[in-house]
């Protein structure tokens, strides 16, 4: 056949549904999707900066917060306290030459404690979280934000 008499010239304004109706092409949905429920990936979250994140395994800390800590440097390990504050448990940190060491991540991510540390500041009440950092007297106070969780 020529060339000519394949291509259309008429442009066809109807839908696809309806091309397919008048087609007698019966249209089925197959499934509905419903209740979707989009997970983001933790690497999307905002960095802490002025915050520490604690979770099961190890306490973070932003960057801004290890240069509070770092101001009061009184040695190179952590020191960890938990106390009752304004009505809530309250984590309190402060820089000793003794307590837990501070290991700093290929990423550049600054981290202290264990997992055995973190089950003994759950067991003197303390969620697990993002707090935000108050300044105090030779080291920080940690305050939950509202998003802290029981940890299980």
């Amino acid at each position: 056949m020529p060339r000519e008499k394949l291509m259309m010239t008429d442009k066809d304004d109807r839908s696809f549904k309806e091309q397919m109706e008048d087609l007698g092409v019966e249209i089925k949905k197959t499934s509905e999707l419903k209740n979707i429920n989009w997970i983001t990936t933790r690497g999307r979250a905002a960095p802490l900066t002025n915050k520490i994140s604690i979770n099961r395994s190890t306490i973070s800390f932003g960057s801004e917060v290890f240069e509070i800590l770092s101001e009061e440097a009184k040695g190179e390990k952590f020191q960890f306290a938990v106390a009752d504050f304004q009505g809530s448990k309250v984590l309190i940190i402060k820089t000793n030459k003794t307590g837990y060491k501070k290991v700093q991540s290929e990423k550049g991510y600054i981290k202290a404690g264990s997992p055995a540390l973190i089950r003994k500041i759950q067991s003197f009440g303390l969620p697990l979280g993002v707090y935000k950092v108050k300044k105090a007297k030779g080291g920080i106070i940690c305050i939950p934000e509202g998003g802290a969780t029981d940890g299980r």
